[in-house]
């Protein structure tokens, strides 16, 4: 019988009974040279001789011991009072229990093996994931810093799409950006990317607070129109005050109006 054929139960078999000494002569010279010649054998080996010393010292310790330690306890004292009855099957039982007991811990073994390398796995995952939103970070902070090209500011933007969830920093650039970059489109951007994370409080209120000051037409349309939509009426006094100023164009008067209307 090869050891590649082997099932693992018969295998655990084999080595549990070839520690407690249960095997022919050749049996136990073909075994002591399977686990002289394979690794993985020589491991469970191992492993089912610790575990088999233990049971030993269990059967002789006191029943005081630990739930487990007294569970096994009271089965081997149903072992021996079956005994007198039927004592050959009663060895074959107690036989089978310690190859059950160890194959059960040698499957835990390899089963929490396995959970521990998955582990491992989803943490070099993250660590990757982590690593790449920390260049994309930088990466967006650096373009948005550059006031040479409106484009590259543009272009970080529509990078931010890429973080989960941008932390403050990258928040109150946006915010700057919306309320003080030279370019109109970049303004956009910066009040369109701004908007997805509406439901945050301080972007709610950087949002709330620019309709004071904004002075870019067509900033202060789209800003109009979101506030209206996300219906704050916290707005109206701004929209009043637009509809009466001096220097403000017709449309965004109108779209003032229209927001007044829509929030009473």
């Amino acid at each position: 019988m090869s050891i590649n054929n082997l099932e693992q139960e018969k295998l655990t078999e084999r080595l549990t009974r070839y520690i407690d000494g249960q095997l022919t002569e050749k049996e136990m010279a073909e075994t002591s040279q399977w686990i002289a010649s394979n690794e993985e054998i020589k491991s469970q080996y191992l492993q089912l001789k610790v575990i088999l010393t233990s049971f030993e010292i269990s059967e002789n310790a006191d029943l005081t011991g630990t739930p487990s330690q007294r569970m096994e306890a009271r089965f081997e004292q149903w072992l021996d009072q079956a005994q007198v009855n039927n004592k050959p099957r009663t060895l074959a039982l107690k036989s089978w229990y310690k190859i059950a007991a160890a194959a059960l811990v040698l499957i835990l073994a390899g089963a929490g093996g396995m959970i521990m390398r998955t582990v491992y796995v989803q943490r070099q995952e993250l660590a990757r994931v982590q690593f790449e939103l920390e260049q994309t970070k930088q990466l967006v902070m650096a373009q948005l810093s550059n006031t040479q090209s409106a484009s590259q500011r543009i272009s970080a933007i529509y990078s931010t799409d890429e973080l989960v969830a941008p932390d403050q920093e990258i928040l109150q650039l946006l915010i700057k950006t919306m309320d003080e970059d030279p370019s109109s489109n970049v303004r956009m951007v910066s009040l369109d990317a701004l908007s997805k994370y509406y439901s945050i409080p301080e972007v709610r209120a950087a949002l709330i607070q620019s309709m004071k000051f904004q002075k870019d037409p067509v900033v202060q349309i789209a800003l109009i129109q979101l506030l209206v939509q996300r219906k704050e009426k916290i707005i109206i006094g701004d929209l009043q005050n637009i509809t009466v100023q001096n220097g403000i164009i017709k449309a965004v008067k109108d779209e003032a109006y229209k927001g007044i209307f829509k929030l009473t």
